[in-house]
């Protein structure tokens, strides 16, 4: 009998410690948050405002319910499909029953027509496609983190015709990211860009160039949930 009793026991302590491991690998257990200070620099002023990202449910299934929100007032949620890995973590194809508080209610929304959807996708893919340097610490919290630093450059052109004026717009962006492999949604511990922009406007075979304009952005995890996802 007391044998039995001493197996039990021991069967429940192996399913339990084999519970704590399953919920320590869950990546993005409820509850798990990231902040980011978003400053922003621009013809002299600058401006501050913060972004927050929130697992408010598992949905199972590899799906969480996601809020995003900036102090600016924009807030969406959206169920998050976790497991797409040969997506990007802000690939729009990852975001499911999107909604926009709007008129104190939620309201659907399509993903693409989110501005901050998009440029969070399109901060990633400049991180993915840029060149890898040196691991660097970081501290975040109190807790120093483990980093790669990429150096960012991109560069665009878009342009306008009507039947008597081009309008061309060019932008050249520079920066670098450092990212960690131990958080979630790209691992961003910082991310900073500077764009260069001027106008080009061709009238009646003239061309005038305009004066260059220089902006520049700052994102900085400033704080994350207690909990080490992947630890």
């Amino acid at each position: 009998m007391r044998a039995a009793c001493w197996a039990l026991t021991a069967l429940l302590c192996l399913g339990f410690i084999a519970a704590r491991r399953c919920e320590a690998a869950d990546p993005l257990p409820p509850g798990f948050f990231m902040e980011y200070r978003v400053e922003s620099f621009s013809e002299g002023r600058r401006s501050v405002e913060h972004f927050r990202l929130v697992v408010r449910e598992d949905l199972g299934a590899d799906r969480r319910l996601l809020e995003l929100s900036l102090d600016s007032g924009g807030a969406y949620r959206a169920v998050y499909l976790a497991g797409a890995a040969a997506a990007g973590p802000f690939a729009l194809e990852r975001f499911e029953r999107v909604e926009g508080w709007q008129d104190d209610r939620w309201q659907p929304l399509v993903p693409a027509d989110i501005e901050l959807l998009t440029q969070l996708a399109e901060m990633q893919g400049r991180i993915e496609r840029s060149r890898s340097m040196a691991d660097s610490t970081l501290t975040v919290d109190d807790r120093a983190w483990s980093a790669r630093r990429y150096a960012l450059a991109d560069s665009s052109a878009s342009v306008q015709r009507s039947a008597s004026v081009t309008l061309t717009r060019q932008v050249l962006a520079q920066g670098a990211a450092w990212v960690t492999a131990d958080l979630p949604f790209g691992g961003w511990l910082r991310f900073e860009e500077e764009r260069r922009a001027r106008k080009i406007s061709e009238i009646g075979g003239r061309r005038y160039v305009g004066a260059e304009a220089t902006s520049r952005e700052l994102w900085t995890l400033v704080a994350l949930s207690p909990v080490a996802p992947n630890k």
